[in-house]
């Protein structure tokens, strides 16, 4: 039952960068403490609405010995003021390193499994199954993936 408040700022190498705090909650309204938080983080301020909720259970596997964390995030449930749905037919994981290396239990073990990375956002897909009138073409093959999921 932990919330945060994160914002992730991509540098010019590509990396992404997450700053964030631990709040109560998130409503669909920001108390002045957040939003002094985001304009210290970005730097200017910004008008923010509440668009959708993303809610999940994560578990982490932290590696005895080498500087390594695995994140399994079930649970996915979305909504709008609209619309939801879920995810919960699919298990998002992660491997997290200081540095990639192919040597990591985890991913000897998915490869093992027949089990190969797929890079998704969270954020991404549900928005685009939240709201279907969104140009998809990108995400087209992600999506198909999916779906092929719930099916197996």
């Amino acid at each position: 039952d932990l919330t945060y408040l994160e914002i992730k700022l991509k540098n010019n190498k590509k990396k992404t960068i997450k700053k964030r705090i631990k709040v109560k909650n998130i409503d669909s309204k920001l108390t002045k403490e957040q939003i002094e938080y985001i304009h210290k983080i970005i730097g200017q301020p910004v008008t923010l609405n509440a668009k959708q909720w993303i809610n999940f259970s994560r578990i982490t596997f932290v590696h005895k010995k080498l500087k390594e964390r695995l994140t399994m995030d079930i649970n996915l449930s979305y909504k709008d003021s609209k619309n939801k749905g879920d995810l919960n037919h699919i298990v998002i994981t992660e491997i997290k390193q200081e540095r990639i290396s192919r040597s990591s239990d985890f991913m000897r073990i998915a490869k093992e499994m027949h089990l190969f990375p797929f890079r998704i956002s969270k954020y991404c897909m549900t928005t685009l199954m939240l709201d279907p009138s969104i140009k998809k073409n990108r995400f087209k093959e992600k999506e198909l993936y999916i779906n092929k999921l719930k099916v197996a």
